[in-house]
């Protein structure tokens, strides 16, 4: 085995950053004290460049790339510092609902858009469709922002009702934009023709709204999550296993789970395809049980926001845990890679790497054939080198004869 040092700084993608904790289900946590601009979270977005937009009650918007916090508030030209709503145009732009209007992001810089002239101030809820324009969910109902001109849709809405504060927008597969009322739940056509639904749906505030693979729309609500296939509803509640009935988010992973965030009961795993429900909490490793959005990285990494916990990332179900005391040389992990046998190599600290081989650790340091050193990236190539980036001492190959 030759070890071989090549003096060039190079810089790796760090796969893995932080110290694993022991805890039942694979959450891991961020907040305040990590770098979050604020505690409750109340809008995500994993956007097409792979970062994560957290909107937060009261501290502004901050982006997540994995390892660092950098955030966002009023300085930098955010309208509000309230954020209730993030999307994603088709041109790779952010649009961002605050409490002082509306605000793109091209992502150079934060531009504002206010709706004064409407009398609107606070924006709950966006969504895009396929012409480029903007919807947006406030209290006074829905507007439409095209050609850089904000007007009021309302005549779109049910006029049955005198509440037209709009909570939730969702547009579907089909191009249907679903809006969700306090009582009610409207489906506009691209040709702006309305459907309101009653069949089976008892009412209640619509927090959110997704789409499942099968087309079906699901609806988050205080009086538990409805499933509309179409004709009817069918609603899951306590009664069904679910740990309340006040839903606060809804969220289809990509194996075709239903994510459901409850108020202060945690989240719910419902799979469509045998109607199993797994109740997770903060007994479980989730950072607070008061769940108000969801989503889900390119990866396939579950995000979860929470009002006072920051939020968790969620990599799967029960896992084998590796520490000092057990297998590692040190906890604090930076860098993780996985080669076509399936072993594992690890960073280890400041004391160069390990390679576990089917549950057995070798170790790679001063002890051994290579030195104490930060390592943050490790790769293995095809012929069986294994290349290590470290902090200070450039990149290192170790020849696999």
């Amino acid at each position: 085995m030759k070890l071989s040092f090549i003096s060039i700084l190079v810089y790796f993608l760090i796969l893995l950053s932080g110290s694993l904790e022991a805890q039942q289900f694979n959450f891991q946590t961020w907040s305040i004290d990590d770098g979050l601009a604020q505690s409750q979270v109340f809008s995500m977005l994993a956007d097409s460049r792979g970062y994560l937009w957290l909107g937060t009650n009261g501290g502004g918007l901050s982006r997540f790339d994995g390892e660092r916090f950098e955030n966002f508030s009023r300085k930098d030209n955010l309208p509000g510092s309230y954020i209730y709503a993030i999307i994603e145009d088709n041109s790779g732009n952010l649009w961002i609902g605050t409490d002082k209007g509306l605000c793109l992001h091209d992502g150079l810089e934060f531009k504002p858009f206010y709706l004064d002239s409407l009398g609107v101030q606070t924006i709950s809820s966006l969504e895009k469709d396929s012409t480029g324009a903007i919807w947006i969910g406030t209290a006074l109902g829905l507007v439409k922002f095209q050609n850089n001109t904000f007007a009021f849709k309302n005549e779109l809405l049910p006029t049955t009702t005198n509440n037209l504060a709009l909570h939730s927008l969702f547009k579907d597969s089909k191009g249907n934009l679903w809006a969700g009322l306090e009582n009610q739940v409207v489906r506009i056509g691209q040709n702006n023709k309305a459907w309101t639904y009653s069949t089976g749906y008892t009412g209640g505030r619509v927090y959110d709204i997704t789409e499942d693979h099968e087309q079906n729309i699901w609806l988050a609500t205080f009086r538990g999550a409805y499933r509309f296939d179409d004709s009817t509803f069918t609603r899951l509640t306590v009664s069904d296993g679910l740990p309340s009935n006040f839903v606060q988010a809804v969220f289809v992973d990509d194996h075709k789970n239903i994510w459901l965030g409850f108020q202060n009961r945690g989240i719910t795993i419902f799979n469509p395809q045998d109607s199993t429900i797994t109740n997770l909490s903060e007994n479980d490793g989730l950072s607070k049980n008061d769940v108000r959005c969801l989503s889900q990285d390119r990866w396939g990494n579950i995000w979860i926001g929470s009002s006072g916990g920051g939020i968790s990332k969620y990599s799967g179900q029960q896992f084998e845990h590796f520490n000092r005391t057990n297998k590692l040389v040190a906890n604090r992990i930076y860098a993780i890679f996985q080669d076509t046998a399936n072993n594992l190599l690890i960073s280890a600290s400041n004391r160069g790497f390990s390679e576990i081989t089917d549950s057995v650790l070798i170790h790679h340091g001063a002890s051994s054939d290579f030195i104490d050193v930060a390592v943050k990236a490790l790769f293995k190539d095809s012929r069986g080198n294994t290349w290590v980036g470290t902090e200070g001492k450039g990149l290192a190959t170790i020849d696999s004869t």
